[in-house]
């Protein structure tokens, strides 16, 4: 059930709250999709967002070079620089590169699958 979960919601959680204006979102209201680990205002951007992101889904109020959070900006990131060399395959994602040109949507989406899959958020 959890993996299902993480496939079949997460992108339609960062689609909605990114679809939402920014006062009124509950997840990514310190981070724009135009936003990448390309230039340090998007770096920033969105490690703060990893940091609120684990107090909003696990309750850690932790600072942003904590380790789990450092791992969680290192996923963003992985994904980000795979946009590149991602396979054409099917998949159940609302992002593409009509409405995603900088593959941020889908990296957050795979951010938040990790973190709603995660114990910490399942049993908690």
């Amino acid at each position: 059930i959890a993996d299902r979960m993480m496939s079949e919601l997460s992108c339609n959680i960062v689609m909605t709250d990114f679809n939402k204006p920014v006062a009124n979102r509950l997840l990514f209201g310190g981070v724009t999709l135009a936003n990448t680990p390309a230039t340090a205002d998007g770096d920033a951007a969105i490690q703060q967002t990893a940091k609120n992101l684990h107090k909003a889904l696990w309750k850690e109020d932790v600072p942003v070079t904590d380790a789990e959070v450092q791992r969680t900006v290192g996923l963003f990131k992985a994904v980000w620089a795979d946009r590149a060399a991602a396979p054409a395959r099917p998949t159940n994602c609302s992002y593409n590169n009509t409405n995603d040109p900088n593959y941020t949507g889908r990296s957050w989406a795979a951010v938040i699958a990790y973190m709603i899959g995660d114990s910490k958020f399942l049993f908690e």
